[in-house]
């Protein structure tokens, strides 16, 4: 196995990538995002194989919102980056970057302020066939978008805006938004969707929210995500990283809380089955520190099991935490360890926030807390993976 840590020096002030997704091409494409500077926009970057890079588009200019124009920027692309079956890419934004020559934003406090506030979230659907910009439109004002999903029957995109929190739709082909109400205080961090286009997401305590595509109203079921009981209440677990497996309307997936535990969930039947910690070598009993044992970049290869990246080493030191690649067999419940994120130069990785395969031996992660930020990327060797899994390995990801 072989690791590299790439770095878009062509974007010296990035400084946070949480978006990435795969392509029909064999290729990611990348979501980075500058939070700590002011006056600079996100820009959505192909990345191929070979590590070279494309900037498709900037998410500010595509939008008429040049990054100096005194408004809260176009800062970053969240959770809400994928490509449909046809090729179309959707990209929408998230705020938090300041305006030019400012030090912070803060949405509240700017939120009647038409010269400063973040004008809203920009919605961007781009052929990644023809490298075409089909459309750019803002589809809710003053708030950004923190998780985005696509219903592909009905052409219909579930979104979660920040700070309200509520829960909207954006139908494609009207143009036109509905927004659902309010979903809890804690966003959660990825919507996922069912074979029927149902979407859904988890309130602050991990209850699973299921949008109702026919009657078009949220149904709040009595499954609840599952977390480390003897340290921790059930608050902040929200849905974080969310991945289809090869059984229909079957999910796995992680919450946005301390040492998080792996869990399935039944679409059909609205049942969740705790699979238990991650953080093999611990008692349940730790101090919550989400910034140090956090666990994201679920994908399953070719050979069925379950990759992530979790921060399974050092979790005791505040800030020095460092990120593992981890394998999860589904059948026998078997975890291994492949080794530190660090590349043949020493370079550390903290953070992965998202991670897809681009074709059967190689990995892109998206990484976070870097400047300039930039991708992980890990190639596998023939004789370290099998290829007994899914024949159209990899698959598309519809969500965030």
């Amino acid at each position: 196995m072989k690791i590299k840590v790439v770095d878009f020096n062509e974007l010296p002030v990035h400084d946070t990538t949480w978006a990435l997704c795969g392509g029909i091409h064999g290729e990611a494409y990348v979501g980075a995002c500058c939070e700590h500077i002011g006056g600079v926009n996100a820009v959505v970057v192909r990345y191929n194989s070979d590590g070279t890079r494309e900037p498709l588009m900037d998410m500010g200019d595509i939008a008429g919102q040049p990054a100096d124009n005194g408004r809260a920027t176009q800062c970053k692309v969240h959770d809400s980056l994928f490509v449909d079956y046809d090729g179309l890419l959707y990209a929408a934004t998230h705020l938090s970057g300041p305006p030019v020559n400012q030090i912070i934003y803060n949405p509240w406090g700017n939120w009647m302020d038409n010269h400063v506030s973040f004008p809203g979230a920009v919605l961007a659907v781009y052929d990644t066939n023809t490298d075409t910009l089909i459309s750019s439109d803002y589809i809710y004002p003053q708030e950004g978008c923190r998780a985005l999903a696509l219903d592909p029957i009905r052409k219909k995109l579930y979104s979660c805006t920040y700070p309200l929190n509520h829960f909207h739709v954006w139908d494609i082909e009207k143009k036109q938004d509905t927004d659902y109400g309010r979903v809890g205080a804690v966003n959660p961090i990825c919507i996922w969707v069912d074979s029927k286009g149902n979407g859904y997401h988890c309130d602050d305590f991990g209850r699973v929210i299921r949008f109702n595509a026919e009657t078009e109203r949220l149904e709040f079921t009595e499954a609840f995500t599952t977390y480390p009981k003897k340290s921790q209440g059930g608050w902040h677990n929200v849905s974080y990283d969310i991945v289809n497996t090869k059984e229909k309307d079957v999910v796995v997936g992680v919450s946005w809380n301390s040492y998080p535990h792996l869990w399935k969930y039944d679409m059909t039947c609205d049942k969740t089955e705790d699979l238990g910690p991650i953080h093999l070598n611990t008692t349940g009993k730790e101090a919550p520190r989400i910034n140090n044992s956090h666990v994201a970049g679920l994908c399953f290869g070719p050979d069925d099991k379950l990759y992530m990246f979790g921060m399974t080493e050092n979790n005791d030191l505040p800030g020095q935490a460092l990120t593992h690649i981890l394998r999860y067999t589904m059948e026998t419940g078997e975890w291994e360890d492949l080794g530190p994120l660090v590349d043949d130069k020493g370079e550390k990785v903290w953070y992965i926030s998202r991670a897809v395969w681009i074709n059967r031996r190689e990995i892109v992660g998206a990484i976070v807390g870097r400047v300039p930020t930039g991708v992980a990327h890990i190639i596998f060797d023939d004789n370290e993976i099998d290829d007994k899994g899914d024949k159209n390995f990899p698959q598309l990801r519809i969500w965030g």
